[in-house]
């Protein structure tokens, strides 16, 4: 937290000088120190999140129940998409932010034929659940699809038996390896966050071109900001109490170093190693 509220104040103080490029040196170096940050989290998503799954599936063991577990696991993994998918397509046709924004070009002046419908966007994100080359969703970061895979590949591997423990025991310590790795990620998170704050609060032109671009923005701001809420404090706690009985306030308080990290980096896939780190702990 303290990175991103010091790279903010850096950023928005001397954002002038970030936009008339008086300091390359300290301004590059300061964007340096993010995407370092920001490369290390992704290079470390497609691995993480391939091994965690399986070893997800694995670890219940083979008994009568593994069926169960793993149908509930998928069912609350499609569950939890496909609501969001419909609070963000309910927020978007409520407040209808392209119509008013002042944007030159904006959604008001595209054709009817270029907007999505409703039941189009949930068919297209259903369809990225099941990519049809892995390879190549590992090479796009397409996490859905590698979440997806994997799951199903750890259930199988279940039924294998001991032709498959070779290859579940170097999952596992592939696994541990990449969770030291995040540790030491995490560890340099302050630093990384507060390049990235620092340096997109700048480059945007400081306090006051940010304030300007919120109003510009407002609506469109208005509705992420209302369907990220939505999801967040209302759907996701709602399930927490309901499914695991868990104080959704201690659980927020836990996951703190994960909502700041995807709050500076914009990216869940880049946030997933915190997030899973945090979780663990």
């Amino acid at each position: 937290m303290s990175g991103a509220v010091l790279g903010f104040l850096t950023g928005g103080l001397f954002g002038s000088h970030w936009a008339a490029k008086d300091w390359p040196f300290f301004t590059q170096l300061i964007a340096l120190l993010g995407d370092i940050f920001m490369n290390l989290l992704r290079m470390l998503v497609v691995p993480f999140v391939v091994t965690s799954m399986i070893l997800g599936m694995t670890s219940m063991g083979k008994n009568e129940r593994v069926g169960r577990l793993f149908g509930v696991t998928f069912a609350y993994y499609m569950v939890t998409t496909i609501l969001a998918v419909l609070v963000g397509i309910a927020v978007v046709l409520a407040i209808d932010p392209g119509t008013r924004s002042p944007i030159p070009g904006g959604v008001a002046a595209m054709g009817s034929s270029d907007q999505l419908l409703w039941y189009e966007a949930l068919f297209k994100t259903i369809r990225s659940l099941f990519p049809d080359n892995i390879f190549q969703a590992a090479a796009q970061g397409q996490i859905l699809g590698l979440i997806t895979f994997s799951l199903i590949f750890g259930g199988i591997l279940n039924k294998v038996g001991e032709k498959g423990a070779l290859l579940v025991k170097v999952i596992d310590v592939t696994n541990d390896v990449l969770m030291i790795f995040v540790r030491g990620v995490i560890w340099l998170a302050p630093l990384g966050i507060f390049g990235l704050v620092a340096s997109k609060t700048g480059a945007a032109g400081g306090f006051h071109s940010v304030i300007s671009d919120l109003k510009a923005l407002s609506w469109y701001s208005l509705t992420v900001m209302l369907g990220l809420g939505i999801h967040a404090f209302i759907i996701l706690p709602l399930l927490l109490v309901v499914v695991a009985r868990k104080n959704p306030l201690k659980h927020l308080r836990h996951f703190a170093e994960a909502i700041v990290t995807a709050f500076s980096t914009s990216s869940s896939a880049a946030t997933l190693p915190v997030t899973t780190s945090n979780a663990i702990q």
